[in-house]
């Protein structure tokens, strides 16, 4: 009697454990960014954001064909906010934070499934103490439904290289159309991932190989509204990419950003992660596939978009900040 009242003990505190750590360090992202909310006003794009959020729904759309340079899911979740809870910059500003909370619960969560719970933590806090996600978590744009759904996708995309189809198929679908209706930059990304899946599958699995090639072509036809409206704004040279030029030295400067806020643990992190992918390439070891992906997905699609820029002229941090989010996972494995 003793022994099985000791194991049930044990499981349900396993049980309390396993829910309470995500929770704990979803609430501490909350909390902690919240601190932050009103630190300054609505300013520099935010405006706009508000702006196409308060008029009708018919017409945030078609403002997506004609003026606004974004994908309109991001005005759209605005606009039922302020219906509901006003045009105060602290209540706009929830919007970004709560969002940024299910990246947290997702990071956490690929973290435990495929490295381990301390990993989990790891990454986390390197998502949460990011001078960079701070920002974007509390500013009234799409970056922080970016980084979500670019968090959700390599959650989704890991399961489904394990051809874990039941419990990915629809997961990967409904996270990368999330990504492309969020900004357009969530296009370069489901190239990278794209290549990655050829990469793995074609050779090996035709069938799971086929099989995301169905949830690509269910993504595409969900998106073929915003096609032709990127379409109709590249013709007319209205595309929504409008910054300078920028040397490659920027790039460096941006992948700083990433881990400003927890620069003096997470800089020695890169450099070693640096030197043990050099020594594992030098004595031909290999790092788990698993691995592999997470840090393709972040380097390609960080590289792609800076080599796109000097043909869109777009890049900054903010813009770039949701390639971060495998990367905090695979830097977490190194550790």
């Amino acid at each position: 009697m003793k022994e099985k009242l000791l194991f049930f003990v044990k499981k349900r505190a396993r049980g309390v454990y396993y829910v309470l750590l995500p929770l704990v360090l979803v609430v501490f992202n909350f909390f902690f960014k919240f601190n932050y909310i009103t630190k300054r006003d609505i300013s520099f794009d935010e405006p706009y954001s508000i702006l196409f959020a308060c008029q009708s729904l018919k017409k945030i759309i078609v403002d997506v064909y004609t003026v606004e340079p974004h994908p309109p899911l991001f005005n759209i979740i605005l606009h039922f906010w302020i219906k509901l809870f006003g045009v105060e910059p602290l209540t706009l500003r929830l919007v970004p934070l709560f969002i940024s909370c299910i990246t947290v619960l997702y990071i956490f969560k690929t973290c435990r499934r495929y490295i381990n719970d301390f990993a989990g933590v790891l990454a986390s806090c390197f998502f949460i103490f990011s001078w960079l996600h701070i920002y974007i978590s509390l500013e009234v744009r799409s970056y922080a439904l970016l980084s979500m759904a670019t968090a959700m996708s390599v959650y989704y995309l890991m399961k489904f290289l394990e051809k874990d189809k039941k419990a990915s198929f629809w997961g990967l679908i409904i996270s990368n159309a999330l990504l492309i209706y969020s900004h357009y930059l969530g296009l370069v990304y489901i190239g990278v991932q794209g290549l990655i899946v050829i990469c793995f599958l074609f050779f090996r699995d035709r069938k799971f190989f086929w099989d995301y090639f169905k949830i690509m072509l269910i993504v595409n036809i969900l998106y073929s509204p915003i096609w032709t409206a990127l379409l109709i704004m590249l013709y007319k040279g209205n595309a929504p990419f409008y910054m300078d030029f920028l040397p490659a030295s920027y790039a460096y400067h941006v992948f700083i950003d990433f881990f400003q806020g927890t620069t003096k643990i997470s800089i020695p992190l890169v450099v070693v992660c640096f030197f043990v992918v050099v020594f594992c390439s030098i004595n031909k070891r290999q790092f788990p596939v698993k691995m592999v992906v997470f840090l393709s997905l972040s380097v390609l699609t960080f590289v792609l978009i800076f080599l796109f820029s000097y043909k869109t002229h777009l890049f900054s941090g903010k813009y770039v900040a949701f390639t971060s989010i495998p990367l905090y996972v695979f830097i977490s494995y190194v550790f």
